[in-house]
Formats: structure tokens, C-alpha cells, sequence
């Protein structure tokens, strides 16, 4: 036993076969003891307790993901520059299902005044002894991950169509808990409706301490939500939906990451955040309309930006990501909304059935190459096929400008530039920057009144237009099918007729 690294080696006296198995028994320690040299931890404390999937169950085999990252530490420690590279995703079907999954059974003691929590069912509740016993057992395999939360917890119970969502939260901290039930049931009647039934009928949405470390954290039919991401959130009228926004991206993760959950190799993250994110515009959209969705690919465009800027010349395409969180929230995000603008929701909602149908459950095998055939069948024209190879294995980005509108009775000449940079490495350039780019013009009130479009070869584009009654700003690529570095400049206000 490897007392810093808390690694042990088994040797197992006769050799398994396939399909043998063995009892792992094992016994945790709380030692607390020592000096800290920074703040101690916190997962056991006199009012609750919170032990995640790792800090419960021993993980058998290697794990690269626990792999020093960091160059100058592995050359520290005699090891090669470059940590384990990610599988690709050809190597996906022998990397199906590990770990396994499983079937839980967790029996959990705590004191009289806590409601202990963990995945599945609650099977059975008791005292006994001075302590309070829960157990909990799932009907099926689930994804293997599991913790276990106790702390003085009320209770918060709402229902709709068939689905029942459990708030468990501080009784101090009941301000917004009907917000969030009532978000998870919007997510879940607007995600059902597009991809399927939830996995199952009840989801706990759980409070964690701020401490907890992310920002929030689903397992299977539970969501572990930190107290400031939500419960105490600011939510009186006005700004961004955060709330609503974090609930529903939890909430997807049933379908991607507890339904079908990909194995760990490139592009896997895709699958499993970047549909989230999908997930989470589709229910934004069904509460806050189109502009609720803008201000979310505004964020996570600038995200991509920014990312790409600081990464330099390293940028993987998307369907080769690892563990690129601007690409993954932010890129993927914005791919899967410039799909839907360009071949239809239903056509995308279908092809996500379609890959849920094929890989849910233990022994699925979704890829971004599965991703990206299942969006390809549902493409209805060349150009769009040919927008989401690019989104899969591209890296370009664009700069489009409304250059100039002049009044050319009764209507009007608009002159586009753009410039398209292939990587990080290279130039903006107007050679080879040609597409069929869309445009709006908006009211005074900032609503559509006309959509139409401009094709752009070499980096110009010329259109006449017709007089257009109430519009006063003509928008280039209102619905963000590009990639656009500044978008201070898609816009232009209409000279008097």
C-alpha cells in the first residue's frame, strides 16, 4: 500500500477468467489529524456530511485521468513531458462501460436530526440505536457514480405529469426552492418532449455547502446543487435566468452523461456538455423566447474566443477535444445552435433520439463521429452537410462586416466584407472567404421585420434590396451560424431613403 498516493496492488493468487468477478471488501478511516497547509477538510462535519463517488468506492485499473498534467511537475518527478494521450474515438468499443456499470445498495447511518441521501430509491428508513438508517437501491445498472450526503434538510415536493422532483435544501434557505422545483419540471417536460422520456420518475435536486468545489454536479436522478448557485441566488426580475439556465443543464445530464454516457476518449465531452448546453438554450427558449438564448451564445462565444486566443496555435477540432472546457461549453454550445438554425429543430431533436436509441445504457459506445453521422443523415442540403463537417473538424473563424448601405430607389445597395482565419496560426484573410451569410433587418424595438441573405465570395458581397418598411438596422448573421470575432460590425444603421 502506497501510503501518499493511497494506491494498493492486489495479487490475486489464481488468475481471472472472462466473465469472473470478485468481492472487493473494504473499510473507511476519518483521520484528521496533522496540519493543514491550507483550509482542512470539510467532507465530514458535525452538521452533515458530503462524500462523493470517489472518496467511497477504491477505483480498480489505471486511471490516466489522475495523471499529472502539468510538464514541469511530471519532469519533477522523472516523468515524460506528455501525460497519457486521450483514446480516439475509433478505439471507443474496447473502452465501452469502464468502470461498469452498477447496481447500488447503500445502507447509511446518521444522527437523529439528519436525512442521510444517496442514489436510487429509498428503499427502507429507521431508527435504530440513537441513529437514523436509510437505505437505497437502484432497480437497475446505473452510471457509477454515487454519494453519499447527510446533513438537517427539509423537504420541498412538487409533481407534473408523472414526475416527481424532491428539493432538499436548508429550512434558512427557502427562497427560491419552488424557482428551482419549478425549473427541474420545465426542464424536464421540455427535454422529454424533444429526446425522450427521463430516465426516471423522481430527481432530487440536493443543497450542498459553497465549499463542495464545483459548480454544480449530477449523478443519476440527483442533482447536487451548491447553496450560491442557486438557493441563495439573487433572482428578482431582470438580467440573465441564471437559475433556470443551471437547472436545466443538470437536468439534461440524465439523458447525456446518465443515459448515454460515452467512453473517456476525444470528442467524448461533446456528448455529454455540449448537449447539455444544447439541452439547457432548448429550455431557455421555452420560458424566455429567442433573446434568452442570444445573451447565452454571447457568453459562450466570447468563452470560445477567448480560450482559442489563449491556447494559441494548440486548438484541437472539436470532435478530437479532451478536456477544453471553452471548447466544450463554449464552441459545442454554439455548433449545435448554428445546426439547428441551419437544418431545424426537429430534424436535430430526431437525430439526438436516434443516438440516444443506439447507445443508452451500460455497453454504449456514442462518439463524436456518432454525433456528427447522426446530424449528417438529418442535414437537408450540401451546404449544410458541409457546416457541420466544418464544425466537427474545423477551426476557423470569421469577421463579417456590414461595410456600407446606400440609398438606391426605392430600396437599397448593402456591401459586405469578410475575412475567415483557417486557425489560430494564420492570417484573416478575404481569399477563400465566401458562404451565403443571413441577415435581418430590426425595428426600432430591436424585432425582426425581414430576413434574407448575401452571398459573399473572396470576402465581398453585394445585395439590392427593396424598400423596407420599419426597419432601421441591417444585421449580419443574426442567428450566430458563424464563428464572428467582432460582431461590433455586423450591424449598420439604414440611410434615409
Amino acid at each position: 500500500m502506497d501510503s501518499v498516493h493511497q494506491v494498493a496492488l492486489v495479487v490475486l493468487q489464481t488468475a481471472m477468467r472472462p466473465g469472473d468477478s470478485l468481492q472487493l471488501d473494504f473499510a473507511h478511516t476519518l483521520d484528521r489529524g496533522g496540519v493543514y497547509a491550507s483550509v482542512p477538510p470539510r467532507d465530514v462535519t458535525r452538521n452533515g456530511t458530503v462524500l462523493l463517488h470517489p472518496q467511497l468506492v477504491p477505483a480498480v485499473g489505471y486511471r490516466p485521468q489522475q495523471e499529472i498534467v502539468d510538464p514541469r511537475e511530471r519532469a519533477q518527478v522523472g516523468l515524460t513531458i506528455t501525460p497519457t494521450p486521450w483514446p480516439r474515438a475509433d478505439q471507443a468499443h474496447a473502452l465501452a462501460s469502464d468502470p461498469s456499470w452498477l447496481m447500488m445498495d447503500v445502507t447509511i447511518g446518521t444522527d437523529p436530526d439528519q436525512v442521510a441521501l444517496a442514489v436510487g430509491d429509498l428503499a427502507a428508513a429507521w431508527d435504530s440505536a440513537g441513529r437514523r438508517w436509510f437505505r437505497y437501491s437502484t432497480p437497475q445498472p446505473v452510471t457509477p457514480l454515487t454519494a453519499v450526503i447527510s446533513a438537517r434538510y427539509a423537504k420541498h415536493v412538487a409533481q407534473a405529469h408523472g414526475t416527481t422532483v424532491e428539493v432538499w435544501h436548508l429550512p434558512e434557505h427557502a427562497v427560491n426552492v419552488d424557482q428551482v422545483a419549478q425549473a427541474a419540471l420545465t426542464s424536464i417536460a421540455t427535454l422529454s418532449a424533444r429526446l425522450g422520456p427521463m430516465p426516471d420518475a423522481l430527481l432530487r435536486i440536493v443543497e450542498l455547502p459553497r465549499w463542495s468545489g464545483f459548480g454544480a454536479f449530477a449523478l443519476r436522478g440527483m442533482v447536487l446543487f451548491p447553496e450560491h448557485r442557486g438557493f441563495l441566488l439573487d433572482e428578482r426580475a431582470g438580467g440573465v435566468d441564471l437559475l433556470l439556465r443551471r437547472v436545466a443543464h443538470e437536468v439534461a445530464h440524465q439523458w447525456w452523461g446518465h443515459s448515454v454516457e460515452p467512453p473517456q476518449a476525444e470528442g467524448s465531452l461533446l456528448l455529454v456538455e455540449s448537449l447539455a448546453k444544447d439541452a439547457e438554450q432548448a429550455v431557455v427558449q421555452s420560458v424566455h423566447g429567442a433573446a434568452g438564448v442570444d445573451a447565452i451564445l454571447a457568453y459562450d462565444e466570447d468563452r470560445y474566443l477567448v480560450g482559442r486566443a489563449d491556447a494559441g496555435g494548440d486548438e484541437p477540432a472539436l470532435e478530437r477535444l479532451t478536456d477544453e472546457p471553452w471548447l466544450y461549453y463554449g464552441k459545442g454550445s454554439l455548433m449545435m445552435h448554428a445546426v439547428r438554425a441551419a437544418v431545424g429543430d426537429s430534424s436535430v431533436d430526431a437525430a439526438l433520439r436516434s443516438v440516444i436509441a443506439r447507445h443508452r445504457g451500460s455497453g454504449g459506445v456514442a462518439t463524436a463521429p456518432v454525433l456528427r453521422s447522426a446530424l449528417l443523415a438529418h442535414a437537408r442540403a450540401a451546404t449544410d452537410s458541409a457546416a457541420i463537417v466544418e464544425w466537427f473538424g474545423g477551426r476557423a473563424v470569421w469577421d463579417v462586416v456590414v461595410d456600407a448601405i446606400t440609398a438606391a430607389p426605392p430600396g437599397y445597395l448593402v456591401t459586405v466584407r469578410a475575412t475567415r482565419q483557417g486557425d489560430a496560426t494564420l492570417p484573416m484573410e478575404a481569399a477563400g472567404a465566401s458562404a451565403l451569410i443571413t441577415m435581418a433587418g430590426f425595428d426600432a424595438a430591436g424585432s425582426v421585420q425581414w430576413r434574407g441573405t448575401v452571398a459573399v465570395r473572396d470576402g465581398v458581397g453585394r445585395v439590392t434590396l427593396p424598400a423596407l418598411p420599419g426597419v432601421v438596422q441591417l444585421v449580419l448573421d443574426p442567428e450566430r451560424r458563424l464563428l464572428d470575432r467582432d460582431r461590433a460590425n455586423n450591424r449598420k444603421e439604414l440611410p434615409p431613403p
